[in-house]
């Protein structure tokens, strides 16, 4: 049930308005909950009953694990992720194109680190798991699926009014789109957002119980490079001590598909993974994850350009994917969404010192937080596009990756998504 917000005698703090429960909405309440400064009244709107939908697939965190360990709960990430150490990159072949030793990469660049460790690899599942736990009683509430926002008028209770499926209502004074992709914030408040345009390229996600992946591999990132396709192999923190091995492979087709299809078991998706798997000549270890992937999911990826408009007045803002919608080529979705949260969290906390009003808040929260999310939003494009390159293409990207790594120039690239940029 959605509980509507109510004005008590006393002047309230302002209310926000978080809709969508993922990394950044999550981190955001938590955020606001406990940085010091001005006060807030947050509840966060999930439109599922609940935050542990066991559809997810994995994240690495190395800004984004930064953030966590900033607002408490680097020892909560410790136990239930894995420790991302390395990253090797392979022709399907077995030939080695480039090697990044993770946890000096990090600690060469003075990261942040949680155990001597700079970078985790998590189930989205569990992150939601660990942030949603930390949250006061009755700041999520789920079943409530936003259908509209309205940031026209004026409220007696705030600066937006939000309908929900059923007829529910609520106001805030603030509204926050956390709600990714398809977000309804973003659609209501930012109708002037152009429209996106499809890649050519598609990923097909599998996700299958730890164990399944090469003895002792399971702090490495595997890369494998084949003609028109690329693939990642890669083992996850589930929480409990558990992991589950999930693959990526990115492969190009000129037939736009949709996004955010959903999750579902063998079937199709199943025959379709493994056969584009043994088209592409992907190695044994890849195959053995496919064939013992419990779930899978395929999405078109689409490319949207950067938004140069993040808020409206004091009433509407976006975070994470509603306001630069990463390519999945970089692993920097979910980093980008938990450093959003807490610059826009830490902005806020500051009116009535450095900020005179919630408006100017958002003002410096988007200053700080554009340039640094476009740049990774175009190198991730890039990668995208040569990673999947086939052919005299596929030549070319081998030998790219070979020079970047031997250069140092593929550390640098990591780097510039490990650490948090404008907070």
């Amino acid at each position: 049930m959605i509980a509507l917000l109510q004005l008590s005698s006393a002047a309230p703090p302002p209310r926000i308005a978080i809709v969508g429960s993922g990394p950044a909405g999550l981190t955001l309440a938590h955020a606001l909950n406990t940085l010091p400064g001005a006060e807030y009244e947050a509840t966060v709107y999930e439109k599922y009953d609940g935050v542990s939908t066991a559809v997810g697939g994995g994240l690495q965190l190395s800004s984004g694990a930064a953030i966590l360990q900033r607002l408490g709960l680097g020892d909560a990430l410790q136990k239930a992720a894995l420790p991302l150490r390395g990253v090797r990159s392979r022709q399907v072949g077995g030939d080695q194109l480039l090697e990044l030793d993770v946890r000096e990469a990090m600690a060469g660049a003075g990261a942040e680190t949680i155990g001597g460790d700079g970078a985790f690899a998590i189930m989205r599942e569990e992150l939601q798991k660990l942030l949603a736990a930390s949250l006061p009683p009755g700041t999520l509430q789920t079943g409530a699926a936003l259908e509209s926002v309205d940031v026209s008028g004026t409220y007696q209770y705030g600066g937006a009014r939000l309908a929900f499926a059923g007829g529910a209502t609520a106001t805030a004074d603030l509204v926050v789109g956390c709600d990714g992709l398809g977000s309804v914030v973003k659609r209501d408040c930012f109708p002037d957002a152009a429209p996106p345009a499809y890649s050519g390229v598609k990923v097909l996600f599998a996700v299958a119980p730890g164990g399944s992946r090469p003895a002792g591999t399971e702090g490495e990132f595997h890369q494998w490079l084949g003609d028109g396709a690329y693939c990642l192999s890669a083992s996850y923190g589930a929480g409990g001590g558990a992991a589950s091995d999930v693959l990526a492979l990115c492969y190009r087709d000129a037939s736009a598909g949709g996004e955010n299809a959903g999750w579902e078991g063998g079937g199709g998706l199943r025959d379709a993974c493994l056969a584009r798997l043994r088209a592409a000549d992907m190695p044994v270890e890849v195959l053995r994850v496919g064939e013992a992937a419990e779930r899978f999911y395929e999405t078109s990826v689409y490319y949207r350009n950067p938004e140069l408009r993040w808020s409206v007045g004091a009433a509407a803002v976006l975070a994470g994917d509603a306001a630069h919608a990463m390519p999945p080529f970089l692993g920097q979705g979910a980093n980008q969404a938990l450093v959003d949260a807490y610059c826009l969290a830490s902005e806020l906390k500051a009116v009535g010192a450095e900020h005179a009003g919630i408006a100017e808040a958002l003002g410096a929260y988007a200053r700080k937080r554009q340039f640094a999310t476009a740049r990774l939003l175009l190198n991730s494009r890039i990668l995208g596009f040569l990673e999947t390159q086939s052919g005299a293409g596929a030549a070319f990207r081998d030998n790219f990756f070979r020079v970047t790594g031997e250069a140092g120039i593929a550390k640098l690239v990591f780097l510039d998504g490990a650490i948090p940029r404008g907070v």
